[in-house]
């Protein structure tokens, strides 16, 4: 691929003061509110090469009894048993502490009413020198854990640098170990504050361009972190000392823009940290094999990503009609419904990789199914909004028609009883004048809901064509690797074991995105008939 991209601009240079870092903050979250982004500033670290997604903390959130620190641990020099033993130490008994794998998800979708239909298996990479911790605590504060673990003599013993080898994935941890760390100060900034504010922050949930994407990867394996950050995080460039034989911790900091920002940036970072890894083994073998492999994931990933927002757009649909009982009824009955898998969705998250070549296959068939079933929708999406139109043009009619004859009545018995012959009584004018007003409620609520469909139905059209693309995109390129012998994949060599990995991780997200897409267009077909 060609690099050919010129630098995103300058940035701040690399800054430790927390005042200087509560600042960023404060004026990128103005940034946001001024280019209409909602959502907070999320940050991800970046350390020993590796990114690290700093995700939300729930229990903190929602303040339940049970706490969590979760963190990644590099240049481990003890055991498990070592790390149990320290951490319960500081944290409490050994029964809650829980060893992860990269490619495990750590939380539930965002919203409560979700339906979790993976059904894959967790896959272990092991790496001796690093280990994930999920650290499950009651009856103490989460800055008590973390700083006991910055202080404590058994936690630094187990690895190189101590506790600055420990990062926090979770953001009340982060946040501890920000407010605790050693600041340095370094004046020369390279962006005014007034540019600082204007800058636009890369969402995680943001589709990937590969060929920046390629390019990112290059910088990092060449040592240009520097210029990495900046093309694919446009934005103040932290780092953060951690106090500690001098380590630092760079952070990057990012926006949530859509509820699924969460979910996907989960997915993007341990990715990316996948791709690098292929790249540095994959320079012993042909471009053209990384090519193939490259944007296959990245496809992958990126109609996985328009799947999720699809359905989340299905889910904050309007349903109108004469009678508000089936409003946002598909987010409120998807927890209603058990959604079964279908075979070909069986066999993709089946891990066995040993014939690359059948998983191609089936994944291909999937994506032509998916593809005909997002067509078919959006069609229906079209002729829903057409004919709610017209629906909407006759409420709106029968509206105005309503508040004429209202106001009609009184007036044509009051002209009238002036003469002798009065057509109606002083009751029968009270009444229609009330029918009248009534019936414009009525149809003033009915063109409203109509207004609220019809809105909320459009926001998955330019939604439902970025699906049809990357649907497109994706079945294309399966073509060409199922074609071209120089494209096809090798997936049995020891040193590209973490392909398998990478692809299962891949897959079973992409089932879990098709399978609740094809529950919530199922149940707005069957809301339809109510309409």
């Amino acid at each position: 691929m060609p690099r050919k991209l010129s630098y995103l601009g300058r940035f701040l240079s690399p800054v430790n003061s927390l005042n200087v870092l509560n600042k960023i903050n404060t004026s990128m979250d103005t940034n946001i509110s001024t280019h209409n982004h909602n959502g907070s500033i999320k940050p991800v670290i970046f350390y020993n090469g590796r990114f690290h997604f700093v995700e939300e903390d729930t229990a903190a959130k929602f303040h339940f009894d049970t706490d969590y620190a979760l963190f990644q641990i590099y240049n481990l020099k003890g055991t498990k048993h070592d790390i149990i033993e320290a951490i319960t130490d500081v944290a409490g008994p050994a029964g809650s502490i829980s060893f992860l794998n990269d490619f495990e998800r750590t939380f539930s979708r965002c919203s409560d009413h979700r339906i979790e239909l993976r059904a894959g298996s967790s896959i272990e990479i092991n790496d001796p020198a690093k280990l994930k911790v999920k650290i499950k605590f009651s009856n103490k504060s989460h800055v008590d854990v973390v700083e006991g673990l910055r202080t404590s003599t058994s936690i630094a013993e187990l690895t190189l640098n101590g506790f600055a080898d420990w990062v926090p994935l979770d953001s009340t941890s982060y946040e501890c170990i920000i407010q605790s760390s050693e600041t340095s100060h370094d004046n020369s900034i390279t962006k005014s504050e007034s540019e600082s504010r204007h800058t636009i922050l890369r969402a995680l949930s943001d589709n990937i361009d590969p060929v920046l994407l390629d390019v990112v990867i290059d910088d990092l394996l060449d040592d240009f972190e520097s210029g990495a950050f900046r093309k694919l995080f446009p934005g103040p460039i932290v780092r953060v000392d951690r106090g500690i034989n001098e380590v630092v911790m760079t952070v990057v900091l990012t926006r949530g823009r859509y509820p699924f920002d969460e979910d996907m940036g989960k997915i993007f970072i341990e990715i990316l940290n996948a791709l690098i890894q292929d790249r540095k083994i994959e320079k012993k073998f042909d471009k053209h094999i990384y090519d193939s492999f490259f944007l296959l994931v990245v496809r992958i990933l990126n109609l996985i990503r328009d799947l999720v927002h699809l359905n989340e757009t299905y889910e904050d649909f309007h349903s109108p009609g004469v009678c508000p009982l089936f409003a946002n009824s598909i987010k409120f009955m998807k927890v209603k419904y058990i959604e079964s898998l279908t075979d070909l969705e069986k066999a993709l998250i089946d891990i066995g990789f040993d014939n690359f070549e059948d998983r191609l296959q089936e994944l291909t068939m999937m994506i032509r199914e998916v593809d005909r079933c997002v067509e078919t929708a959006y069609g229906n999406l079209q002729a829903d909004v057409e004919k709610w139109k017209k629906r909407r043009s006759m409420a709106n009619f029968s509206y105005f028609l309503s508040i004429l004859i209202a106001i009609a009545l009184p007036s044509i018995y009051h002209y009238y009883r002036q003469t002798e012959y009065v057509p109606f009584g002083p009751i029968t004018s009270i009444l229609g004048c009330v029918l009248g007003f009534f019936c414009a409620f009525w149809h003033g609520w009915s063109r409203n809901s109509y207004d609220k469909a019809i809105s909320s139905h459009r926001k998955a059209i330019p939604i439902h064509s970025s699906t049809t693309q990357s649907l497109d995109s994706l079945e294309r390129w399966l073509n060409r690797i199922s074609i071209v012998k120089r494209c096809k994949i090798p997936m049995n060599y020891n040193e590209l074991k973490g392909r398998k990995a990478i692809l299962s991780y891949l897959f079973d997200e992409l089932v879990s995105s098709v399978a609740e897409l094809r529950l919530s267009i199922c149940l707005e077909d069957e809301l339809r008939r109510y309409r």
